[in-house]
């Protein structure tokens, strides 16, 4: 599978993105789910960062020109990216429009029609209250797949707030 990452400005401001694998173009250079990067690699492929963050599971990207956050853990692979819907217009997630207008319930129902398999988390706690939707495809990683998180804030409507795409070990 092969993810096109597609910046088609609709402003200067947001942006459309097209999801369909496990690898990405990031300002014109590939990258791949599983690919080892140090942060001083990184930037010389692809340009400096914004903002880094090393972590307990590893170390995290900012770019503040596409607003994306890379991840990678601690062995250095290149395993996600996330997306904030305050910064696009959509995007394309195997063929799933999801707008960045769109609420829980009008994502689940796409994604229903598209015979997707999902689960559903609420986390009404105070500090977070949200709801996720949590769905899975295969990758091309060998014992991988794609775990797709999109994240639903708000105390009624809902609306669409991201959007993690990252791969995981299937077991």
């Amino acid at each position: 599978m092969f993810i096109c990452i597609a910046f088609s400005l609709q402003s200067e401001e947001l942006r459309e993105y097209k999801i369909t694998g496990s690898s990405f173009i990031f300002r014109g250079k590939e990258l791949k789910m599983g690919e080892k990067f140090t942060k001083e690699e990184f930037e010389k492929k692809f340009g400096k960062c914004y903002a880094s963050e090393f972590n307990p599971f590893g170390l995290t990207l900012f770019y503040d020109k596409e607003k994306i956050l890379f991840s990678f853990n601690i062995k250095n692979e290149f395993y996600g990216i996330r997306f904030n819907f305050t910064d696009y217009e959509n995007i394309n997630l195997h063929g799933i429009i999801i707008n960045k207008d769109d609420t829980y319930s009008s994502v689940r129902k796409k994604l229903e029609k598209a015979k997707s398999y999902f689960t559903v988390t609420e986390d009404v706690s105070p500090k977070y209250n949200n709801i996720r939707i949590t769905t899975e495809y295969p990758a091309d990683i060998e014992t991988k797949k794609i775990v797709v998180i999109i994240v639903f804030e708000g105390n009624s409507i809902r609306k669409v707030d991201r959007l993690s795409y990252f791969y995981k070990p299937s077991f």
